[in-house]
């Protein structure tokens, strides 16, 4: 896990409050080129758009509003289509709002982790259902996907323990985009980022496919 990076949150009811965010890392006794190959991979353009998505106002905000909604089977049972996707989501949101503009490498970064992310939901169906091999996956993400060893070396293990967490952060985005779009193009000039984040935040981790209806009873 130290490889990749994650916030980790005490589970309901511990007496622990706190959040921790572990910024991906790796130690100094690792041979010189494996080290240089993952700091290529988790770079400054990297770390400075990833915030976004662990931190603020991805998943740490997520979790932390998580803690005061009224419906306890939302705190307990989490739906993760909607936590990976409401945290890819703020990706986007936050570069089309105009965070590190005129920033290429924090785009392109960016960009960078959402083939990733195809990839992953791919790769856990060529793996689960398809019989494909650790070798087959780490070649096929850097040949065809473009990812870096360093990812790459990564994603078996998570295949294995999370097979279906994995093809999250992928489907939760495709809905929740395709929600924020259609309210853009239904509200028009009427639409605020704001009000569209704040209501899927507040609601919480409910079937993403409910929320049309709750944006639309908000609207009157």
């Amino acid at each position: 896990m130290a490889r990749i990076g994650y916030v980790s949150v005490p589970p309901p009811f511990h007496p622990n409050p706190w959040t921790t965010w572990y910024l991906a890392t790796i130690p100094d006794t690792h041979p010189e080129q494996e080290r240089e190959d993952f700091w290529r991979s988790f770079n400054y353009p990297f770390k400075k758009f990833i915030v976004i998505h662990e931190l603020f106002p991805g998943h740490y905000l997520q979790l932390k509003m998580l803690r005061e909604n009224l419906h306890p089977v939302r705190i307990l049972f989490l739906y993760d289509p909607f936590t990976e996707g409401w945290a890819t989501l703020c990706e986007k949101v936050a570069l089309d709002e105009g965070y590190a503009e005129g920033q290429w490498l924090v785009q392109l970064a960016q960009l960078r982790k959402r083939l990733e992310n195809a990839n992953r939901a791919y790769m856990s169906v060529q793996a689960h259902c398809n019989g494909w091999s650790e070798e087959d996956v780490y070649r096929f993400s850097i040949e065809s996907s473009l990812l870096a060893p360093q990812f790459a070396k990564s994603l078996w293990g998570r295949l294995m323990d999370s097979p279906m967490q994995m093809i999250t952060y992928m489907i939760g985005y495709l809905e929740l985009s395709r929600i924020y779009e259609a309210e853009k193009a239904r509200l028009g000039d009427d639409f605020r980022t704001k009000d569209f984040m704040d209501t899927l935040i507040r609601t919480g981790p409910v079937p993403t496919s409910e929320f049309p209806a709750i944006l639309e009873r908000r609207r009157h």
